[in-house]
C-alpha cells in the first residue's frame, strides 16, 4: 500500500497523520484508558447507592470491548514486528532495513517519484519493502503509474543507500512479480572484490563435490552443476578466461571428477602428465575421436541411471542422487577447431550438443573457453544450455547479446574493468552481475604441482563406480 505524504506547516512532507505507525495504538490506549476511567466512577457511585442499569452494562462492555481492541492491536503489533526480525535475521539487520526503507522512501519523495493524489501538498509514495534470503537481497517496489521511469527509480535507490551497510551496493534493472503489481530491485556489491582468493590447497576441495565456489565474500556464489550444468567462458585475448577456467578445473580435480581437456590452441598441455595423454588431446582427430567414446560414455550411463530408476521405482533420479562420478569436459576455442576440421565441423557441433543436451542427469559438464561467442564457436543449441555464462574483460554490444541477450546491453558495462567481467547463473540471479576473476596466484596455488595435489585429494573421494 502507498504511503500518503502531506506538506506540513513548516513546508516539510511528512507522513499523513492516519497512516503515522503508532498512531490507532495510541487512539486504542487512550479510549482504553477513558473507559477505565468511566468504570471505576461507576462502581464508585454504586458504592453509595447511585446504581444505573444502563450505565453498569454500558460501562463494563465499554471496557471489555476497548481492552479487547487493545490487547488485538498490540498482539498483531508484536506479531508482525517478530516476523519481520525473524525475516531479517536478527534485530539489528531489521534496524538496518527498516533505515534503509526509510531513506528510500525519501529518495523517492525528493526525486518527484510519487503520484499526486488531492493536490501538490498530498502525494502517494509507492511502499518499499527488503525480500532477502542468504544469497539475495532485492528491494520490492510497489509499481504505481509514477515509478514508470525505472532509470530514476534505480538512480534515486542508488541515491539513498550512499551511507551505512549497503553503501557499496546498487541495484540492477529490475523484474515484475507474476501479479504485475510490484517492481523487484536486485542489490548488488560493485564495490568490495568478491575474488575468490584460496589460501591453501584444501580451500579448492569443495566441501559438495558437487558444488563448486566461484565468488567470495560474505555471500559467496557457488555453481551447482547438476542443476546448472554446462558453463560457457567468454572473452578476448587477456581477460584472464583461461586463469577462471583454471579455478574450475582445480575445484573439477579436487572433487575426484574425471576431466578432459580438449586443447587445439595447446595451451594446456601441461596437465598431460596428471591426466594423462588419452585425457588431454589437440590434435583435430583425437578430439573427434575422444568425444565419440564421452558420448558413448554418457549414453551407457544413462542407461544405468534408466536401470537404477526402474529398479528402484523412484522417478527423477540423476546422477547425483546415484553418487556417480562427474565428468568435466573442457574445450579451448571451439571456432579454430572448427575451422580446421573442415566439413567433419558438423560431427563436432553434433557431439557437443548431443553433451549439452543430455550431459545434465549424468553429470557430463561442458567447459567451453572461447573468445567470442558466435555461432561458429559456440552453436545456439550449446549456448542455451549453458547455464553458467561468464564473459570477461571489455566487450562490445555484439559480444552482450551473444552471450546473454540484446536486453542486456544497457546492464552490463562493455568495460568492467581489469580482473572483472560480468556473470549470469540460471536459477540464482535474474540479470547478469559482476563477476571478479579468481587469483590462484597470490598464494602461490597457480602451479601444476597444485593441480597435481588436488589430482591425488580427489581419486580418494569414493563415488558409485557402477553408474
Amino acid at each position: 500500500m502507498a504511503k500518503t505524504y502531506q506538506r506540513n506547516a513548516n513546508g516539510r512532507m511528512a507522513l499523513i497523520w492516519y497512516q503515522r505507525p503508532l498512531l490507532w495504538q495510541g487512539v486504542a490506549g487512550i479510549v482504553l484508558l477513558g473507559s477505565s476511567i468511566i468504570r471505576w466512577l461507576y462502581v464508585k457511585l454504586a458504592g453509595i447507592g447511585l446504581r444505573v442499569g444502563w450505565l453498569d452494562t454500558f460501562s463494563f462492555w465499554f471496557l471489555v470491548v476497548s481492552a479487547l481492541v487493545f490487547v488485538g492491536l498490540l498482539t498483531f503489533k508484536v506479531w508482525y514486528f517478530v516476523k519481520e526480525v525473524k525475516a531479517a535475521g536478527k534485530y539489528s539487520e531489521y534496524r538496518t532495513q527498516k533505515q534503509a526503507i526509510k531513506a528510500i522512501e525519501r529518495g523517492l519523495l525528493s526525486a518527484g517519484l510519487v503520484r499526486k493524489t488531492v493536490s501538490e501538498t498530498v502525494v502517494d509514495v509507492p511502499s518499499c519493502e527488503f525480500v532477502a534470503d542468504k544469497t539475495h537481497t532485492i528491494i520490492k517496489v510497489e509499481k504505481l503509474p509514477s515509478v514508470a521511469d525505472l532509470e530514476k527509480v534505480a538512480e534515486a535507490i542508488n541515491s539513498s543507500l550512499r551511507k551505512g551497510k549497503f553503501a557499496n551496493y546498487a541495484v540492477s534493472e529490475p523484474l515484475q512479480t507474476a501479479d504485475g503489481l510490484y517492481y523487484l530491485f536486485e542489490l548488488n556489491d560493485v564495490n568490495t572484490n568478491l575474488s575468490f582468493i584460496p589460501k591453501r590447497i584444501e580451500d579448492l576441495v569443495p566441501d559438495d563435490p558437487y558444488r563448486f565456489k566461484l565468488l567470495a565474500g560474505s555471500s559467496p556464489v557457488f555453481w551447482d552443476y547438476p542443476n546448472q550444468p554446462h558453463a560457457l567462458l567468454s572473452g578476448l585475448t587477456g581477460s584472464f578466461k583461461t586463469t577462471t577456467a583454471y579455478l574450475i578445473l582445480a575445484e573439477a580435480l579436487g572433487a575426484g571428477c574425471d576431466v578432459y581437456i580438449l586443447d587445439y590452441k595447446r595451451e594446456m598441455l601441461g596437465f598431460k602428465q596428471i591426466l594423462g595423454d588419452k585425457n588431454v588431446v589437440s590434435e583435430p582427430s583425437e578430439i573427434l575421436s575422444l568425444l565419440s567414446r564421452l558420448v558413448d560414455d554418457m549414453t551407457l550411463r544413462n542407461e544405468r541411471i534408466g536401470a537404477e530408476i526402474e529398479r528402484r521405482g523412484v522417478v527423477g533420479l540423476n546422477g547425483k542422487d546415484l553418487n556417480a562420478r562427474p565428468v568435466f569436459i573442457f574445450c579451448e576455442e571451439l571456432g579454430a577447431l572448427g575451422e580446421a576440421l573442415g566439413k567433419e565441423k558438423s560431427t563436432l557441433h553434433g557431439y557437443l550438443k548431443t553433451i549439452s543436451m543430455v550431459g545434465r542427469s549424468s553429470l557430463y559438464m561442458l567447459v567451453n573457453i572461447l573468445q567470442v561467442a558466435d555461432v561458429n564457436s559456440a552453436p545456439a543449441g550449446m549456448r542455451s544450455n549453458a547455464n553458467l555464462k561468464i564473459l570477461l574483460g571489455k566487450s562490445t554490444s555484439e559480444m552482450i547479446t551473444q552471450m546473454f541477450s540484446s536486453g542486456y546491453i544497457d546492464v552490463v558495462t562493455k568495460n568492467p574493468g581489469k580482473f572483472k567481467g560480468w556473470y549470469f547463473l540460471n536459477g540464482y540471479s535474474t540479470q547478469p552481475n559482476l563477476f571478479y576473476v579468481p587469483n590462484l596466484h597470490e598464494n602461490g596455488l597457480n602451479t601444476i604441482e597444485t593441480f597435481k595435489e588436488l589430482y591425488e585429494v580427489g581419486r580418494k573421494r569414493v563415488y558409485n563406480e557402477m553408474i
